[in-house]
C-alpha cells in the first residue's frame, strides 16, 4: 500500500509518498537503495517531481475499505 502526502507552504509543493514494503527489502540496506532509486526515476519520469520516499513495514499504513484515499493534502 502507499500514501501520497502533498504540502504547500508558501507555494513551495513538496511531495511524500509513505510506501510500505516487505521487512526482507525494509532491513536490506542495498536494496532498499536500489528501490528507492528505481521507483524515484520512474516517478520523476512521469510527474516531472522528484518525491521524497519514506519506507514502512506492512501493516503500518491504515486500512482504506471501499474508495480509496491514497492521497492527503496538508
Amino acid at each position: 500500500d502507499y500514501l501520497i502526502h502533498i504540502t504547500d507552504k508558501g507555494g513551495l509543493k513538496k511531495l511524500l509518498i509513505d510506501i510500505e514494503v516487505q521487512d526482507e527489502i525494509l532491513h536490506n540496506a542495498a536494496q532498499l537503495e536500489k528501490t528507492e532509486e528505481e521507483l524515484t526515476a520512474a516517478l520523476r519520469a512521469s510527474i516531472t517531481v522528484t518525491p521524497k520516499l519514506n519506507f514502512v513495514p506492512v501493516g503500518t499504513l491504515p486500512e482504506i475499505q471501499g474508495k480509496a484515499k491514497r492521497v492527503v493534502k496538508e
